[in-house]
């Protein structure tokens, strides 16, 4: 008997606290599968200038010649300009940068555990004299645990991270109740009356996973007073959510327990920081800068083509422009 498949995570119920710490999650959902180039022609000679393979000179103002802006490497079968060439570049270069800093992030994220409460408040080990150290971690009354060492393992990391001894109750109903509705009062009433029949002391965290149904379960947490001071309400959702979040994994059953506690008593005790907006600044940047750069070659690629332009108009021969009206001045002047 065990876990069925899996095909979500765990729905999240209620939390309170009495006199000791008490905390819920419960579930409904079966267990499946899941864990989430330029082209530009020569232009040819034009007259009164010199051409070369790297430069092009065009006439003076003021008689000799002037060079260019623009600075090709050319032959009749490419045109290249470096500066489109290396804007263009870096644009592509930032466009990648900014792939894999979102996707980076988001890895990141998933995992670190997404689906965890975050842990935002520094806690210290409770100190060893409020426990009564006891052999036993857990009660299986299903016959799931395969390996107890394995369990016992995540269990006692548990213990060495957070000073608070674990104790995990496996079962399929709550004082006879097999139907999965209970009461916020019954959980805490029946945590706080097997916490007394267990431990003599307030220094344990008593974890009841009940499974009620196939794939169906509500599981509890009930703190001892001194326990509380280091699990809070926002550690015992810690502890729960990765229950969940282990629940629906390919893990044995010893294994998702174990590793749940291990993960759980380290994040616990270790404050997470929120980085995310560096990566949300860093991506704002870089794509700030891919639109700088492409408005800079859009400006660039103007200008070549004007002086192009430019560059056509003094190569053309003055008997090209035919216009009437430019024969009609001509006629003016010769008949005087």
């Amino acid at each position: 008997m065990g876990r069925g498949g899996r095909s979500g995570g765990g729905g999240r119920s209620f939390s309170s606290g009495g006199s000791r710490g008490f905390s819920s999650h419960s579930s409904s959902r079966s267990r499946g599968g899941f864990s989430g180039g330029y082209s530009r022609s020569s232009g040819g000679g034009f007259h009164g200038g010199y051409h070369s393979s790297h430069y092009n000179w065009t006439p003076g103002y003021y008689g000799g010649f002037r060079p260019r802006n623009n600075f090709y490497f050319r032959s009749p079968w490419i045109s290249f300009d470096p500066l489109s060439f290396l804007l263009r570049t870096m644009r592509n270069i930032i466009v990648g940068i900014v792939f894999f800093v979102i996707i980076g992030s988001m890895a990141v994220s998933k995992s670190s555990g997404s689906d965890i409460t975050k842990s935002t408040i520094e806690r210290t080990k409770l100190d060893p004299q409020y426990v009564n150290e006891m052999s036993e971690y857990y009660s299986d009354n299903l016959n799931w645990i395969g390996s107890g060492s394995t369990l016992k393992m995540g269990l006692k990391e548990f213990y060495r991270e957070t000073g608070v001894q674990p104790y995990l109750y496996i079962c399929d109903n709550i004082d006879g109740k097999r139907n999965g509705n209970y009461t916020e009062y019954e959980l805490e009433a029946y945590g706080n009356k097997l916490y007394d029949s267990l431990f003599d002391d307030e220094g344990h965290v008593l974890v009841v996973f009940c499974e009620y149904a196939h794939s169906q379960y509500t599981t509890f947490c009930t703190v001892g007073t001194a326990a509380k001071t280091v699990l809070d309400e926002e550690a015992r959702e810690i502890l729960l959510d990765y229950i969940d979040h282990y629940y629906y994994s390919d893990f044995e059953d010893e294994e998702f327990f174990s590793i749940a506690f291990e993960d759980a008593g380290e994040r616990i005790m270790t404050v997470q920081k929120n980085n995310t907006w560096i990566a949300v600044v860093a991506v704002v940047f870089l794509i700030g800068l891919i639109f700088l750069l492409k408005w800079l070659e859009k400006r660039h690629d103007r200008k070549v083509e004007e002086m192009k332009a430019a560059k056509d108009i003094l190569n053309t021969p003055l008997n090209e422009f035919s216009d009437d009206s430019v024969e009609d001045l001509a006629g003016k002047y010769e008949n005087k």
